[in-house]
């Protein structure tokens, strides 16, 4: 069982690693968000939106990966 117990920690340092970028993007995504609502020029708005967006769509899949991480972990334990 000590192959599992090594897939297991690399899946949870993964996890680990993946919400910490999720978290670097929702900042970004904060950061561009605030800075949005000081601009008045169109295309600088438009740019913002496109960069938010872009940076939204990462994060989305980050999300769809901690899911499939949680996945393999729950399905290697239960074979244990």
């Amino acid at each position: 069982m000590k192959m599992s117990g090594d897939t297991i920690e690399s899946l949870i340092r993964e996890r680990r690693k993946t919400e910490k970028e999720s978290k670097l993007l929702q900042a970004q995504i904060d950061r561009l968000e605030a800075e949005r609502l000081e601009k008045d020029n169109a295309g600088a708005l438009e740019e913002l939106n496109s960069q938010i967006e872009e940076l939204s769509f990462e994060k989305r899949e980050k999300a769809k990966k901690l899911k499939d991480i949680c996945r393999i972990a729950r399905t290697i334990s239960a074979g244990d």
